[in-house]
């Protein structure tokens, strides 16, 4: 039974709307304001721009990769993103009933199996053999040229936020407005674009944060140093982001086999964690932390319905002597999706997009608007 409590507010022109002296009874006019105010939807100010300059050659971020000791150690690392990001998604859909033809290509896309002709980034085969071909490539070059340097790039920008349910991913201009950053650095780089995704930031338009960001290797004599360089003169290209991360970083990566196939392997990795800031309080910094208390498994089945949408070649750029390590990449990963048995590849390359409306709408999830990529010319 419900009982309905009886206001004791004033009525009529003595109304708390109208009577801007009217105190709520056993408080103060102080306390009245706070709450009221406290509904008034607040303006997004943009955060001052960020710089981090310095190699962190001892990131907390790659502690599991430095644990790792062999490349077969670094493999399965990366094949647990890829299991631990199933089993989220599939705690999404599971309990629900839905039709069979669709419940199978969920399982599918979330079990990170081969389900069309392209190479998806959400096909774990794929992203294995890709992680393990850069790899093999960059320490061939680390041991054919002991004088150069390598250094890891990422940058995020304010500009590559989205919704989650309403998802703009733009792909063209920021890749080229990074290649810019790189080439500056050194002719030779290669780099991926990645998304990340916030449970600690909403978006103005629904949903939660879906930060674009993108992560490069280059190297040559001297890298370092010049990254480093032209990281502070190119730090006012990138808008600063709503997560306070700084816009540019540059770390220094060491030479070893081990080492560069450990970087390799981290362009590959599924988002298998949303991500949640914790802003600076008490004097203490703020940092970044992968809790999954905060965790909606749906949003990890949206993850993989984007990544539906994102082919290999379409995150992935290069320059260089990168390119050549791209295009064999490329070539391999398009030879594994289209050998794959085609009576187990559930869609054609031109029903995907066609397929995540019908799957949106039988998960109930009207406000999941397709994913719009805006691909390179």
């Amino acid at each position: 039974m419900i009982r309905k409590i009886k206001s004791n507010r004033p009525s009529g022109s003595n109304s708390a709307k109208r009577n801007k002296s009217f105190q709520p009874q056993g408080g103060t006019l102080e306390t009245f304001n706070y709450f009221k105010n406290k509904k008034k939807k607040k303006n997004f100010t943009q955060p001052e721009p960020i710089a981090s300059l310095e190699a962190h050659p001892t990131d907390n971020r790659f502690k599991s990769l430095r644990l790792c000791n062999t490349k077969q150690d670094v493999d399965d690392r990366l094949a647990a993103t890829y299991d631990k990001h199933a089993e989220k998604s599939r705690k999404a859909f599971e309990p629900r009933l839905l039709p069979g033809d669709k419940r199978n290509i969920l399982e599918k896309a979330s079990d990170g199996e081969i389900i069309t002709s392209l190479p998806l980034t959400c096909h774990k085969s794929i992203m294995l053999a890709a992680s393990s071909m850069l790899g093999e490539a960059l320490g061939e070059i680390a041991s054919e040229n002991p004088d150069i340097e390598v250094a890891f790039v990422t940058a995020i920008a304010g500009d590559g936020g989205t919704s989650h349910i309403r998802p703009f991913i733009e792909l063209n201009l920021s890749q080229q407005r990074f290649k810019r950053t790189l080439s500056a650095i050194s002719p030779n780089f290669f780099g991926v674009t990645e998304l990340a995704l916030f449970n600690s930031h909403s978006h103005p338009k629904g949903g939660q944060l879906l930060q674009r960001h993108e992560h490069g290797l280059v190297w040559g004599p001297g890298c370092l140093s010049r990254a480093q360089q032209i990281a502070e003169s190119h730090m006012s290209r990138y808008p600063a982001n709503r997560t306070e991360a700084p816009q540019l970083v540059i770390r220094d990566v060491g030479l070893s086999d081990i080492n560069l196939y450990r970087m390799a392997s981290y362009f590959f990795e599924a988002p298998c964690r949303c991500m949640t800031w914790c802003p600076p309080k008490a004097g203490r910094k703020g940092h970044m932390h992968h809790s999954e208390k905060g965790d909606r498994f749906m949003r990890y089945l949206r993850l993989i319905m984007i990544r539906m949408m994102l082919s290999l070649e379409d995150v992935s750029f290069a320059g260089g002597h990168g390119k050549a390590i791209r295009s064999n990449m490329i070539k391999r990963a398009r030879a594994i999706a289209e050998t794959h048995s085609s009576s187990k590849r559930l869609l054609h390359p031109d029903e995907i997009a066609s397929k995540i409306i019908e799957l949106s709408a039988a998960l109930k999830r009207k406000n999941w608007a397709l994913p719009i990529i805006g691909r390179r010319k």
